[in-house]
């Protein structure tokens, strides 16, 4: 689903078909996941700073609220916000992993660091 919806280059009769028509829990399970990075972001506070996201999430989760479903009608503004936290998702997912590789480098620059500290017959006894 999410490689779906991050295909760009999909029409959006196309999208909805593959998100809504072919998946039996789509619409379900992009609310989930929806939710889901809302509680991630800090809900109302991050999308705040995106007001036509923030409106529309809100008009949306009343209706979920009170039907227990998505109003099909309101399929590009469902796609919408689930692209743009899946949007949000890829970016922090590739940022951690830079990250992680920058820590891990420099830990092991630190450790050879280490090692070249240590004198000549320490460093053989490990050897």
């Amino acid at each position: 689903m999410c490689k779906d919806a991050d295909n760009y280059s999909s029409t959006y009769e196309e999208l909805h078909t593959k998100l809504f028509a072919e998946q039996k829990d789509g619409i379900r399970l992009i609310w989930e996941y929806v939710n889901m990075m809302y509680l991630d972001y800090d809900g109302d506070e991050f999308l705040q700073n995106y007001k036509a996201d923030f409106e529309n999430f809100k008009k949306l989760s009343e209706f979920y609220k009170k039907f227990g479903t998505l109003p099909l009608a309101e399929g590009r503004t469902i796609i919408s916000i689930f692209r743009f936290y899946l949007g949000l998702d890829n970016y922090f997912e590739e940022v951690n992993n830079i990250e992680l590789q920058h820590i891990l480098r420099k830990e092991k620059d630190q450790e050879q660091e280490q090692q070249q500290k240590m004198p000549a017959t320490t460093t053989e006894a490990w050897n």
